[in-house]
């Protein structure tokens, strides 16, 4: 365990914070856990607001070092770390070999749609996963704490990029064969 998380609350629930507010919530959450609020756990935090999406700590590193901090990438981990073991983030995996984190500040329950090209992601709300969640919990007598979905294919922009190429190529094989 953690120096940070000896004799501390393990997780806390979702934040509550807007988005004008959330530095805030956040600072006040990981001081009232007992975290000390360094000067790196500030940038960093600033850092993974600022990005937003679902950052890896390679990302979070690019930027704090872009702010002319001179953070070592371990601290970056660690901080990531201690985010998600204070319930703040959490880790997700998009099939990149990457590990990316999501702030957890009572956002509806979504999908991720990540597309195989570009790698964008998008975040996806459905009204019927909870339910569709609940159905799969309750036929297998299972209890659900935390769940990610992640759908992969072409977002529309590769997708259209794709048909064009493949319309090229149609045109230019049937220039060559007449």
């Amino acid at each position: 365990m953690p120096h940070d998380m000896q004799n501390k609350q393990r997780r806390r629930p979702a934040l509550s914070a807007g988005a004008g507010n959330a530095r805030h919530e956040i600072l006040e959450d990981l001081h009232r856990l007992g975290f000390k609020l360094t000067a790196q756990r500030k940038a960093i935090l600033d850092a993974f607001l600022d990005l937003g999406g679902h950052p890896s700590p390679e990302e979070i590193h690019q930027e704090v070092r872009r702010r002319g901090r001179t953070t070592g990438s371990a601290t970056i981990y660690r901080t990531v770390k201690v985010f998600v073991e204070a319930g703040i983030a959490r880790r997700l995996e998009f099939g990149d070999g990457l590990s990316r984190y999501e702030l957890r500040n009572n956002k509806a329950r979504h999908l991720h749609l990540v597309c195989r090209r570009c790698g964008r992601t998008f975040e996806a709300y459905a009204m019927s996963m909870d339910t569709l969640y609940a159905e799969l919990a309750k036929t297998h007598a299972f209890v659900v704490n935390d769940s990610t979905t992640c759908l992969h294919g072409l977002c529309a922009a590769c997708l259209a990029a794709s048909s064009q190429k493949k319309r090229a190529d149609r045109e230019r094989k049937e220039e060559v064969t007449t």
